[in-house]
């Protein structure tokens, strides 16, 4: 698909709306009503004028509380901010300062880290479906986004907008009935924002001398890979036999709500 409205803004990337999504039976997904989002800490007073003049109501954290108050949300007046954290605690690394900072003068540590990325992010990918303090997150996530007829868009965010954010996208373009495809170009379209700030990364890597063979496997380090959201749908249908029985046992969500999101979201 081409997407309908990408933001350019001076302080964020990866902001998106999500309007423009087919359905399975070719309904779009409504423009102004979904934007996923990085952080919002170094958003501009002019990226704010953008934001709010395009209709957005509500802002929701998925960040950890030691990140959060790390970095906090630029305060915008009038709009709720409502903090749900997926995980309480932090298991995806950042690609930020702090974390460069912490691991760059220990090259050993490092390497080690690097190999056994893989690993760890198809863990975080099926604790997104199957860790209780996510499954409660996500059922609070569809209960707003239940309540949320006429009061403008709701812009979801972690730090890069990178995972548990392109999960939360995911899950909710699923339940709503959107393509897989589609769902999975949506997922991946976050690399071309990610791009230029891993191959700085890279060059950083290098120039500290961490072992070459290691580079060439950091380049998907901190980029979106099918295989991990991938790992979320076929965790979901192993361990609960399909989607549909994921959002109605675990996430609570009963067929005349389903039905609401569809009026609400869909065109």
């Amino acid at each position: 698909m081409e997407y309908e409205f990408i933001f350019n803004l001076q302080g964020g990337d990866n902001f998106r709306d999500l309007g423009g999504n087919l359905t399975n039976n070719g309904v779009k997904v409504k423009n102004k009503k979904l934007i996923r989002a990085s952080h919002l800490n170094k958003l501009t007073d002019q990226d704010v004028t953008v934001l709010m003049e395009y209709g957005m109501g509500k802002i929701i954290d998925l960040r950890g509380l030691k990140e959060k108050n790390a970095s906090p949300d630029k305060e915008i007046p009038l709009i709720e901010n409502i903090h749900i954290a997926i995980f309480d605690d932090m298991r995806i690394p950042v690609l930020d300062n702090g974390f460069l900072k912490e691991l760059f003068p220990k090259i050993k540590l490092l390497e080690e880290v690097l190999l056994q990325h893989r690993e760890r992010m198809l863990q975080v990918y099926s604790n997104f479906v199957t860790d209780e303090t996510s499954i409660k997150a996500c059922k609070k996530i569809f209960q707003i986004l239940l309540n949320n007829e006429d009061n403008g868009a709701i812009l979801f965010h972690c730090t890069a907008g990178k995972d548990r954010t392109g999960f939360v996208s995911a899950l909710i373009l699923a339940a709503l009935g959107v393509q897989h495809d589609m769902i999975m170009k949506d997922y991946m379209l976050t690399n071309q924002y990610l791009s230029n700030k891993v191959e700085h990364t890279i060059k950083k890597l290098d120039a500290i001398g961490v072992n070459s063979k290691i580079i060439h496997k950091a380049r998907g380090f901190f980029m979106a890979q099918e295989e991990y959201l991938d790992k979320s749908f076929c965790t979901i249908t192993e361990k609960y036999g399909s989607l549909d029985i994921f959002l109605s046992d675990k996430l609570d969500l009963t067929v005349k709500e389903r039905v609401k999101l569809n009026e609400i979201y869909l065109m």
